[in-house]
């Protein structure tokens, strides 16, 4: 999925908001590229609950032995739910299939 949807850009600004909330300071999602994510290098997924965007995350390949976690995002009452773990399989997986 594109990282540039508008499903993409609520749930990165909800991060956003709550890092600024709990720690005073927050990255700008909107400053990342959006090729960060384009594949084969990158990857960016939403989680919905029924036809609700409820989880969001992204892994970019920094080099063949070291990814990097961008944006992961789960909403308040979607929570321990496992959707953050699904998301981070969804990503692990993507990166073995052929």
């Amino acid at each position: 999925m594109p990282y540039n949807p508008p499903d993409a850009r609520r749930l990165t600004q909800a991060l956003r908001a709550e890092q600024l909330g709990l720690y005073g300071f927050a990255d700008d999602p909107d400053a990342t590229p959006e090729a960060d994510f384009d594949p084969p290098i990158g990857l960016f997924l939403i989680a919905h609950a029924g036809d609700k965007p409820v989880g969001c995350g992204g892994v970019r390949l920094l080099d063949e032995h070291t990814a990097e976690i961008k944006h992961m995002y789960v909403s308040g009452v979607a929570r321990a739910h496992g959707i953050g773990r699904y998301l981070l399989e969804q990503h692990a997986a993507s990166r073995t299939r052929p």
